[in-house]
């Protein structure tokens, strides 16, 4: 009987890449919407977030335990801005009466886990100076 041991590394270049992927997705097929004034401070996030995943990559490159974690939450982080831009794509397009208030509702989860992760990455960062 064979049993198959997941390679972490691996794990993570595929994370990384799905990471990419929606990266050019925001980035540069959505970029005359990105760079509008409602959706600079997201771009902002992004830019911002994307230094400190490079730093906490290279600070814990031999924890492959914890670096897993970081690249998750990097994705899901990524994953939330893309939520919170198309939510916001969607406020701008729609003219319906209570609008705000259903674009609302469709933003409280990725808000939520984009603070947390940033909390995270933040306390990662201090613990590993």
């Amino acid at each position: 009987m064979f049993f198959f041991k997941p390679n972490p590394r691996k794990e993570i270049e595929k994370i990384e890449k799905d990471v990419d992927w929606i990266k050019l997705t925001i980035l540069q097929k959505h970029a005359d919407i990105f760079e509008c004034r409602e959706t600079e401070e997201i771009r902002n996030a992004f830019y911002e977030m994307e230094e400190k995943y490079l730093r906490l990559k290279e600070r814990y490159k031999y924890d492959i335990k914890a670096l897993l974690s970081i690249t998750l939450d990097w994705l899901n982080y990524v994953v939330a801005l893309s939520n919170l831009m198309n939510a916001e794509l969607g406020l701008t397009a729609d003219l319906e009466e209570g609008a705000s208030e259903r674009y609302a509702e469709k933003m409280r989860e990725p808000i939520i886990v984009r603070e947390e992760i940033e909390k995270r990455f933040d306390k990662w960062l201090e613990d590993k100076k």
